[in-house]
């Protein structure tokens, strides 16, 4: 009965271990087709069938360790290519530490699903193929969700953010963040691993898989049309009104410094001269990026430091508004030593007056602080070892005033976090403004990764995201996630871009209602578990 309506839940498909190594060729498969997915845009196609390769094996094989050993190396192969710009961290524990926080969610992902399946199948469902099928895609969403969230967050590797090229495929983002995408794809590669089992086990495909193939051809085709839709009419999306036609015109800096090793006098000197020339294309707001003045800014101006005064008369001589990045020190300081707070922040000048300050929320883990320091002191050492700085959080969703057009900052990588970014848009944010620096990473490959999964935030919210990067991506991006204009990486240059600007009272429902598809998706799958397990045990004391 449950033999014939999945196969892949039949304990005895054994006759795919026949062939010797096999398992391995299929993990390194997987691994190979997700780097190819993620790092060629006009390969990104193979993610639909990427992990399929891997979840054969996981589902084939009948020890857990072994499972854990064939999960481990393909996570480990991709992610070591696919972030081997960490390598160029200052601390040395960037490139292993990243490579090992991304595989420990791999290994929940895989081994998980293989647990899942395990508890369905000895529950005995009378119709086993969609219980099946649900529950590994809910589980494997739900793992994606928990790699964007916390203190280790770091959504890199989310199969959903491969598409970000395909525009008509990503629109739904507006209602379901990128867990929408990335749930069909999981769906679909789950899909076709059954009928990968099936066509091994039986010879033939049978009537449930096809049904579930078709099913997800119909939800994948709804989705597309959905975005052909959304980008036709691209002013007058379903279900929002019409927006503005209003523009910003912006100026993005691309300094390109060494991070490492600021000059102050000439860094400053060539932002200086960059904007002067920028001037002339008369931009309503000028951006410079994360860490552009290098030192604490507001510390140093009441000090009448003469850097911290440069900046200062520059911003008033030139009199148009500017958002900077630098440093803010919050406490008292006796004999050089400094008693208080750090923060990474934002400064919004208007007329030539400080009007705003934004205090970065979301820190780079072991980068930019690190909350365990009692419990774990020997990493805290390491930290300051290294040179790391050590920055407290800020807690405010700020929003710039700029002439009745309502303006957020994001520092660094905060644009990759659509739960914080949509928070700035629930407080009045119409244009979204990117600052950050990646220079440090000396990789084009690392500069692209961020960006593209920052197109996913001006979809999900509908606003325009700007992105002013020291060594790059520096980028417009309209509200539909089309890429108006773009600077190469590690180019000394600035961009002028004009984007549009929406109407303050359009919220998507994403915008409202945040992260809300993972979260449906693990409680039905708990309740699913839940009653597997009460299942078998009334099926134990009736037997």
């Amino acid at each position: 009965m449950s033999e014939k309506l999945s196969p892949l839940l039949n304990p005895a498909h054994n006759k795919i271990k026949r062939i010797k190594g096999l398992n391995y060729f299929l993990a390194i498969l997987s691994a190979s087709l997700l780097y190819i997915s993620f790092t060629f845009s006009y390969l990104s196609f193979f993610i639909w069938f990427s992990y399929v390769p891997i979840l054969i094996v996981v589902f084939a094989e009948k020890k857990y360790s072994r499972i854990l050993i064939f999960l481990t190396l393909t996570s480990f192969l991709f992610y070591f290519f696919y972030l081997f710009w960490m390598r160029n961290y200052k601390h040395p524990a960037a490139l292993p530490g990243g490579i090992l926080t991304t595989t420990i969610f791999f290994l929940m992902a895989g081994f998980g699903a293989r647990v899942i399946l395990d508890i369905i199948r000895r529950a005995r469902f009378q119709r086993v193929f969609w219980p099946s099928v649900i529950g590994i895609s809910s589980w494997w969403l739900f793992v994606d969700y928990l790699k964007s969230r916390g203190f280790l967050a770091f959504p890199w590797g989310i199969p959903g953010y491969s598409q970000y090229d395909i525009l008509f495929m990503i629109q739904s983002a507006s209602i379901f963040g990128v867990w929408g995408i990335d749930f069909l794809i999981i769906l679909a590669n789950v899909m076709v691993t059954h009928a990968v089992f099936s066509f091994i086990i039986q010879k033939n495909i049978s009537r449930e898989v096809i049904f579930g193939l078709c099913t997800v051809v119909v939800l994948v085709s709804v989705n597309a049309f959905y975005g052909f839709i959304v980008l036709k009419n691209s002013g007058s999306e379903i279900g929002l009104a019409s927006p503005s036609v209003r523009s910003l015109r912006v100026c993005l800096l691309q300094p390109n410094f060494d991070p490492w090793n600021p000059d102050v006098v000439k860094n400053l000197s060539l932002e200086f001269r960059l904007t002067e020339e920028a001037l002339r294309e008369d931009p309503e707001l000028v951006v410079w990026s994360e860490s552009s003045v290098p030192f604490l800014y507001d510390f140093y101006l009441r000090k009448r430091n003469r850097y911290a005064m440069m900046v200062d008369r520059f911003f008033k001589k030139i009199g148009k508004p500017v958002i900077f990045g630098t440093l803010e020190f919050e406490g008292e300081v006796v004999d050089d030593n400094y008693f208080g707070n750090f923060y990474n922040v934002v400064i919004f000048y208007e007329a030539g007056i400080p009007r705003g300050k934004y205090r970065k929320i979301h820190l780079v883990p072991f980068g930019e602080w690190f909350p365990y320091d009692k419990l774990f002191p020997f990493v805290d050492k390491s930290m300051r070892k290294a040179g790391v700085e050590e920055f407290t959080p800020g807690f405010e969703y700020t929003v710039f005033d700029l002439d009745g057009i309502y303006v957020s900052p994001l520092i660094c990588f905060e644009d990759v976090f659509g739960d914080l970014t949509r928070r700035f848009v629930l407080r009045g944010s119409q244009v979204l403004v990117n600052v950050t620096n990646d220079a440090w990473t000396g990789s084009a490959e690392a500069e692209w990764q961020h960006f593209r999964i920052s197109i996913f935030r001006a979809i999900e919210n509908r606003r325009s995201l700007v992105r002013s990067a020291n060594g790059g991506i520096t980028a417009g991006i309209d509200p539909w996630g089309r890429v108006l204009k773009v600077l190469e990486p590690f180019l000394t240059d600035y961009l002028i871009v004009d984007v549009p600007v929406m109407e303050r009272e359009i919220i998507t429902f994403y915008t409202k209602h945040g992260d809300f598809l993972p979260k449906i998706a693990v409680l039905g799958l708990i309740f699913l578990l839940i009653f597997a397990i009460f299942k078998k045990i009334v099926d134990l004391r009736i037997g």
